[in-house]
Protein backbone atom coordinates (compact mmCIF):
# COMPACT_ATOMS: atom_id res chain seq x y z
CA UNK A 1 0.00 0.00 0.00
CA UNK A 2 1.33 3.41 -1.03
CA UNK A 3 2.29 5.24 2.21
CA UNK A 4 1.74 8.88 3.08
CA UNK A 5 5.48 9.14 3.59
CA UNK A 6 6.14 7.98 0.05
CA UNK A 7 3.49 10.33 -1.29
CA UNK A 8 5.00 13.25 0.63
CA UNK A 9 8.44 12.37 -0.72
CA UNK A 10 7.13 12.19 -4.29
CA UNK A 11 5.35 15.52 -4.03
CA UNK A 12 8.42 17.10 -2.47
CA UNK A 13 10.57 15.83 -5.36
CA UNK A 14 8.07 17.14 -7.90
CA UNK A 15 8.03 20.55 -6.23
CA UNK A 16 11.82 20.59 -6.16
CA UNK A 17 11.96 19.64 -9.83
CA UNK A 18 9.43 22.34 -10.72
CA UNK A 19 11.41 24.89 -8.70
CA UNK A 20 14.66 23.98 -10.46
CA UNK A 21 12.96 24.17 -13.86
CA UNK A 22 11.41 27.56 -13.11
CA UNK A 23 14.69 28.89 -11.76
CA UNK A 24 16.54 27.68 -14.85
CA UNK A 25 14.02 29.43 -17.11
CA UNK A 26 14.26 32.66 -15.12
CA UNK A 27 18.06 32.67 -15.37
CA UNK A 28 17.97 31.76 -19.06
CA UNK A 29 15.43 34.48 -19.80
CA UNK A 30 17.63 37.01 -18.00
CA UNK A 31 20.67 35.88 -19.98
CA UNK A 32 18.81 36.18 -23.29
CA UNK A 33 17.31 39.55 -22.33
CA UNK A 34 20.78 40.91 -21.57
CA UNK A 35 22.27 39.48 -24.76
CA UNK A 36 22.93 42.04 -27.49
CA UNK A 37 21.09 40.50 -30.44
CA UNK A 38 22.66 43.10 -32.74
CA UNK A 39 25.75 40.90 -32.65
CA UNK A 40 23.83 38.39 -34.78
CA UNK A 41 23.29 41.03 -37.45
CA UNK A 42 26.88 42.21 -37.33
CA UNK A 43 28.29 38.71 -37.67
CA UNK A 44 25.77 37.90 -40.39
CA UNK A 45 26.99 40.83 -42.51
CA UNK A 46 30.61 39.87 -41.87
CA UNK A 47 29.76 36.35 -43.01
CA UNK A 48 28.21 37.62 -46.24
CA UNK A 49 31.43 39.46 -47.04
CA UNK A 50 33.26 36.19 -46.39
CA UNK A 51 31.09 34.50 -49.05
CA UNK A 52 31.42 37.46 -51.44
CA UNK A 53 35.21 37.29 -51.21
CA UNK A 54 35.12 33.60 -52.11
CA UNK A 55 32.80 34.26 -55.06
CA UNK A 56 35.20 36.91 -56.34
CA UNK A 57 38.05 34.41 -56.10
CA UNK A 58 36.03 31.90 -58.08
CA UNK A 59 35.23 34.56 -60.69
CA UNK A 60 38.94 35.07 -61.30
CA UNK A 61 39.20 31.38 -62.15
CA UNK A 62 36.07 30.81 -64.20
CA UNK A 63 32.92 32.50 -65.41
CA UNK A 64 30.22 32.80 -62.73
CA UNK A 65 27.48 31.60 -65.02
CA UNK A 66 24.90 28.99 -64.17
CA UNK A 67 26.37 25.52 -64.17
CA UNK A 68 30.02 26.50 -63.77
CA UNK A 69 29.93 26.38 -59.97
CA UNK A 70 27.83 24.41 -57.51
CA UNK A 71 26.59 27.47 -55.65
CA UNK A 72 24.74 25.51 -53.02
CA UNK A 73 27.82 23.55 -51.92
CA UNK A 74 30.02 26.65 -52.11
CA UNK A 75 27.69 28.70 -49.91
CA UNK A 76 27.14 25.94 -47.34
CA UNK A 77 30.88 25.25 -47.18
CA UNK A 78 31.65 28.95 -46.77
CA UNK A 79 29.10 29.27 -43.97
CA UNK A 80 30.59 26.35 -42.05
CA UNK A 81 34.14 27.61 -42.64
CA UNK A 82 33.18 31.06 -41.40
CA UNK A 83 31.67 29.68 -38.19
CA UNK A 84 34.56 27.29 -37.55
CA UNK A 85 37.11 30.09 -38.04
CA UNK A 86 35.36 32.26 -35.44
CA UNK A 87 36.66 31.75 -31.90
CA UNK A 88 33.22 32.53 -30.45
CA UNK A 89 32.05 29.18 -31.80
CA UNK A 90 34.99 26.97 -30.85
CA UNK A 91 32.96 24.79 -28.52
CA UNK A 92 29.53 24.68 -30.12
CA UNK A 93 27.94 21.30 -30.64
CA UNK A 94 28.60 19.45 -33.89
CA UNK A 95 24.83 18.95 -33.97
CA UNK A 96 24.46 22.58 -34.99
CA UNK A 97 26.70 22.06 -38.03
CA UNK A 98 24.63 19.01 -38.95
CA UNK A 99 21.43 21.05 -38.68
CA UNK A 100 22.94 23.78 -40.87
CA UNK A 101 23.94 21.25 -43.49
CA UNK A 102 20.46 19.72 -43.45
CA UNK A 103 18.88 23.17 -43.87
CA UNK A 104 19.43 22.95 -47.63
CA UNK A 105 16.48 20.56 -47.83
CA UNK A 106 14.20 23.16 -46.24
CA UNK A 107 15.60 26.05 -48.25
CA UNK A 108 15.54 24.33 -51.63
CA UNK A 109 12.35 22.27 -51.56
CA UNK A 110 9.53 23.03 -54.02
CA UNK A 111 11.77 24.97 -56.38
CA UNK A 112 9.37 25.01 -59.32
CA UNK A 113 8.34 28.51 -58.15
CA UNK A 114 11.86 29.82 -57.64
CA UNK A 115 11.21 33.55 -57.24
CA UNK A 116 10.06 33.53 -53.64
CA UNK A 117 10.34 29.85 -52.74
CA UNK A 118 13.25 30.13 -50.30
CA UNK A 119 11.36 32.87 -48.49
CA UNK A 120 8.09 30.93 -48.56
CA UNK A 121 9.74 27.78 -47.20
CA UNK A 122 11.20 29.73 -44.28
CA UNK A 123 7.99 31.66 -43.66
CA UNK A 124 6.05 28.42 -43.38
CA UNK A 125 8.64 27.02 -40.99
CA UNK A 126 8.42 30.12 -38.78
CA UNK A 127 4.63 29.79 -38.64
CA UNK A 128 5.13 26.27 -37.29
CA UNK A 129 7.87 27.21 -34.82
CA UNK A 130 6.13 30.19 -33.21
CA UNK A 131 4.26 29.11 -30.09
CA UNK A 132 2.34 32.12 -28.77
CA UNK A 133 -0.35 34.33 -30.27
CA UNK A 134 1.87 37.28 -29.28
CA UNK A 135 4.67 35.83 -31.42
CA UNK A 136 2.39 35.28 -34.42
CA UNK A 137 0.97 38.81 -34.12
CA UNK A 138 4.41 40.38 -34.14
CA UNK A 139 5.51 38.26 -37.09
CA UNK A 140 2.50 39.57 -39.02
CA UNK A 141 3.36 43.14 -37.99
CA UNK A 142 6.92 42.72 -39.26
CA UNK A 143 5.69 41.44 -42.62
CA UNK A 144 3.26 44.34 -42.94
CA UNK A 145 6.12 46.79 -42.42
CA UNK A 146 8.15 45.04 -45.12
CA UNK A 147 5.29 45.28 -47.60
CA UNK A 148 5.03 48.98 -46.86
CA UNK A 149 8.77 49.44 -47.42
CA UNK A 150 8.60 47.77 -50.81
CA UNK A 151 5.55 49.69 -52.08
CA UNK A 152 5.81 53.17 -50.49
CA UNK A 153 8.76 55.23 -51.70
CA UNK A 154 8.24 57.78 -48.92
CA UNK A 155 8.61 55.04 -46.27
CA UNK A 156 12.39 54.95 -46.00
CA UNK A 157 14.80 52.34 -44.71
CA UNK A 158 15.32 54.53 -41.66
CA UNK A 159 11.55 54.61 -41.03
CA UNK A 160 11.37 50.84 -41.32
CA UNK A 161 14.25 50.27 -38.93
CA UNK A 162 12.72 52.61 -36.33
CA UNK A 163 9.46 50.65 -36.46
CA UNK A 164 11.32 47.32 -36.29
CA UNK A 165 13.21 48.51 -33.23
CA UNK A 166 9.93 49.38 -31.53
CA UNK A 167 8.63 45.86 -32.14
CA UNK A 168 11.91 44.47 -30.79
CA UNK A 169 11.52 46.60 -27.64
CA UNK A 170 7.99 45.30 -27.11
CA UNK A 171 9.16 41.70 -27.48
CA UNK A 172 12.08 42.20 -25.09
CA UNK A 173 9.74 43.57 -22.43
CA UNK A 174 7.07 40.88 -22.80
CA UNK A 175 7.99 38.77 -19.78
CA UNK A 176 5.71 35.85 -20.60
CA UNK A 177 6.74 35.26 -24.21
CA UNK A 178 8.03 31.70 -24.74
CA UNK A 179 11.83 31.65 -24.98
CA UNK A 180 11.66 30.01 -28.41
CA UNK A 181 9.55 32.92 -29.70
CA UNK A 182 11.88 35.40 -28.03
CA UNK A 183 15.03 34.12 -29.73
CA UNK A 184 13.28 33.64 -33.07
CA UNK A 185 11.78 37.11 -33.32
CA UNK A 186 14.67 39.07 -31.81
CA UNK A 187 17.19 37.22 -34.04
CA UNK A 188 14.93 37.86 -37.04
CA UNK A 189 14.68 41.59 -36.34
CA UNK A 190 18.39 42.03 -35.59
CA UNK A 191 19.33 40.27 -38.82
CA UNK A 192 16.69 42.12 -40.83
CA UNK A 193 17.97 45.50 -39.65
CA UNK A 194 21.57 44.61 -40.42
CA UNK A 195 20.76 42.86 -43.69
CA UNK A 196 18.71 45.69 -45.14
CA UNK A 197 21.60 48.06 -44.46
CA UNK A 198 24.08 45.57 -45.94
CA UNK A 199 22.20 44.98 -49.17
CA UNK A 200 21.37 48.66 -49.68
CA UNK A 201 25.12 49.32 -49.62
CA UNK A 202 26.47 46.15 -51.26
CA UNK A 203 23.81 45.00 -53.71
CA UNK A 204 25.81 46.10 -56.75
CA UNK A 205 28.98 44.51 -55.38
CA UNK A 206 27.21 41.17 -55.74
CA UNK A 207 25.55 42.11 -59.01
CA UNK A 208 28.93 42.99 -60.51
CA UNK A 209 29.86 39.33 -60.25
CA UNK A 210 27.32 38.70 -63.00
CA UNK A 211 28.89 38.61 -66.46
CA UNK A 212 25.55 39.33 -68.14
CA UNK A 213 25.65 43.04 -69.04
CA UNK A 214 22.05 42.99 -70.28
CA UNK A 215 20.93 41.90 -66.82
CA UNK A 216 22.83 44.76 -65.19
CA UNK A 217 21.40 47.39 -67.54
CA UNK A 218 17.75 46.41 -67.21
CA UNK A 219 17.77 45.89 -63.46
CA UNK A 220 18.96 49.27 -62.21
CA UNK A 221 15.72 51.04 -61.32
CA UNK A 222 14.10 52.06 -58.03
CA UNK A 223 11.37 49.42 -58.07
CA UNK A 224 13.79 46.58 -58.74
CA UNK A 225 16.23 47.91 -56.13
CA UNK A 226 13.59 48.15 -53.37
CA UNK A 227 12.04 44.77 -54.19
CA UNK A 228 15.42 43.03 -54.35
CA UNK A 229 16.66 44.52 -51.07
CA UNK A 230 13.46 43.38 -49.43
CA UNK A 231 13.86 39.83 -50.78
CA UNK A 232 17.45 39.66 -49.54
CA UNK A 233 16.62 41.07 -46.14
CA UNK A 234 13.63 38.79 -45.66
CA UNK A 235 15.56 35.66 -46.69
CA UNK A 236 18.35 36.62 -44.28
CA UNK A 237 15.99 37.42 -41.42
CA UNK A 238 13.69 34.41 -41.80
CA UNK A 239 16.74 32.16 -42.02
CA UNK A 240 18.19 33.71 -38.86
CA UNK A 241 14.89 33.30 -37.03
CA UNK A 242 14.64 29.61 -37.87
CA UNK A 243 18.35 29.09 -37.17
CA UNK A 244 18.11 30.80 -33.79
CA UNK A 245 15.52 28.26 -32.64
CA UNK A 246 17.61 25.39 -34.07
CA UNK A 247 20.70 26.62 -32.20
CA UNK A 248 18.71 27.34 -29.04
CA UNK A 249 17.12 23.88 -28.86
CA UNK A 250 20.37 22.08 -29.81
CA UNK A 251 22.28 23.93 -27.10
CA UNK A 252 19.70 23.16 -24.43
CA UNK A 253 20.43 19.51 -25.04
CA UNK A 254 24.18 19.56 -25.60
CA UNK A 255 25.73 22.84 -24.43
CA UNK A 256 28.12 24.61 -24.12
CA UNK A 257 25.91 27.68 -23.92
CA UNK A 258 22.44 28.55 -25.11
CA UNK A 259 23.35 32.09 -26.16
CA UNK A 260 26.34 30.95 -28.24
CA UNK A 261 24.29 28.15 -29.79
CA UNK A 262 21.50 30.59 -30.65
CA UNK A 263 24.04 32.97 -32.16
CA UNK A 264 25.67 30.27 -34.28
CA UNK A 265 22.35 28.93 -35.52
CA UNK A 266 21.03 32.37 -36.42
CA UNK A 267 24.19 33.49 -38.21
CA UNK A 268 24.66 30.21 -40.07
CA UNK A 269 21.07 29.75 -41.20
CA UNK A 270 20.82 33.43 -42.14
CA UNK A 271 24.00 33.27 -44.21
CA UNK A 272 22.84 30.19 -46.11
CA UNK A 273 19.41 31.65 -46.90
CA UNK A 274 20.79 35.07 -47.77
CA UNK A 275 23.58 33.94 -50.04
CA UNK A 276 21.31 31.47 -51.87
CA UNK A 277 18.75 34.21 -52.46
CA UNK A 278 21.52 36.59 -53.54
CA UNK A 279 22.88 34.13 -56.09
CA UNK A 280 19.37 33.47 -57.37
CA UNK A 281 18.54 37.16 -57.78
CA UNK A 282 21.85 38.53 -59.03
CA UNK A 283 23.99 35.84 -60.63
CA UNK A 284 21.73 33.37 -62.45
Amino acid sequence: MFSFTALFTLLSCNKSSDFDSNLKEILLRKELTNFDFKKIGSMHNDGLNFVLKDLRTKKNKKSLSKGDIDYVELIFDDTENYLRSNTDFTYISENIYTELSDSKYLLLQNQENVDYQIINNLKNEISVLLISSFGHENFININNLLERFETEEAYTLSDLQIDLNQIDYNIMNQLTIPLEDLVLLRSLIATLNASLSYWSQNLYEWQDLNNNNNFKQKSRDWGWFRATIKKMGVADAYGAGVGAVVGFVSSLASGPGVVIGTLAGAVGYGMNASALQGVRELLQ
